[in-house]
């Protein structure tokens, strides 16, 4: 049940962060990127929506985040998600503050952590990724890494571009998360 779940969920998410979406947020020229620009799609406040974030409380979400892009070159297909989620939340006047957002990234999405130079020489193009890790950070996300999938995948982990946080394990981390009352959301 939890797995479909999963999928249900990072399904809604690819679909909501897709072109299509915002190609018509973009039509009629209400869409709006409001936290991180640029990333995640535009998107719009609808004030009269049943189900909106009260901007009051406090939300906590890790994000896990498996699966890698299909070329070396291209950013990784899911990580807009989260700076996707973060905008929702801003466009219905929750303060960043009040988001405790936390992305795991293991297995095969590990190489989006190398920094650039060891990207390229390990995977012979830049990384694309750096710059969505960065404007996440900025937005008070914390971008994390398993430290066990850096060592599969046999990367030194000096190479681990510095605005990552290393963490023991993806697994420990994301139940420790939970067990604070951080909702999982899978990527």
């Amino acid at each position: 049940m939890l797995t479909r779940w999963r999928l249900v969920m990072a399904a809604t998410l690819a679909l909501c962060s897709s072109s299509l979406f915002a190609d018509a947020a973009r039509a009629d020229g209400s869409g709006v990127t409001v936290a991180i620009p640029g990333y995640g799609g535009p998107v719009q406040d609808f004030p009269h929506a049943a189900y909106r974030p009260d901007p009051s409380l406090e939300y906590k979400e890790v994000f896990t985040l498996i699966h890698g892009s299909t070329r070396p070159g291209d950013a990784n297909p899911y990580l807009p998600a989260v700076a996707r989620a973060v905008n929702l939340f801003s466009a219905a006047g929750v303060p960043l503050s009040h988001l405790h957002f936390v992305v795991v990234i293991a297995g095969d999405a590990t190489p989006i952590v190398l920094d650039n130079a060891h990207h390229r020489e390990k995977l012979g193009v830049d990384n694309p990724n750096l710059a969505l890790i960065a404007a996440l950070r900025k937005a008070g996300v914390d971008v994390v890494v398993c430290d066990q999938a850096v060592a599969e995948h046999k990367y030194e982990f000096g190479w681990v571009d510095k605005s990552v946080t290393q963490a023991f394990s993806a697994m420990t981390t994301v139940i420790g998360l939970q067990q604070q009352g951080y909702a999982l959301i899978a990527l």
